[in-house]
């Protein structure tokens, strides 16, 4: 972690608009899988405001698609801190990406952590309805 927190404070430093949003992109997941909701969230804020138009819908070089990924990822994070509201904002802009942009991936990623994030609200129907089973 220390590791990332370094390049946290400065990836823009490749000024290239795809590597910056990607090395961003990349440095929220430990946050979100070692319990930094908050650090994450705002990481992943950034990355969703600035893959916004037409580079929503570009890949960045990645396999899956950025923009939609990373809403996912919002969602999830901000249903273990409890900001319901703003992660079903999140998770809803991250669906509505992925029918525009057609990547299986992206798709299947965003509706799983739709599902989390309903759970995690306590809303089972709901959550089961993002199953991608």
């Amino acid at each position: 972690m220390q590791c990332s927190n370094c390049q946290t404070e400065n990836p823009e430093s490749a000024e290239d608009f795809s590597v910056e949003i990607t090395a961003k992109f990349h440095l929220g997941i430990p946050l979100l899988n070692t319990g930094a909701f908050e650090r994450q969230a705002i990481l992943h804020r950034e990355v969703a405001e600035r893959l916004s138009g037409p580079s929503a819908l570009e890949r960045h070089g990645l396999s899956s698609v950025p923009s939609v990924t990373v809403r996912g990822l919002l969602a999830w994070g901000l249903s273990e801190l409890g900001e319901f509201e703003e992660a079903e904002m999140w998770a809803m802009q991250g669906r509505k990406l992925a029918g525009q942009v057609m990547n299986v991936f992206s798709t299947a990623f965003v509706h799983a952590c739709s599902g989390l994030a309903y759970l995690r609200k306590g809303e089972i129907d709901t959550a089961s309805s993002y199953s991608v089973l």
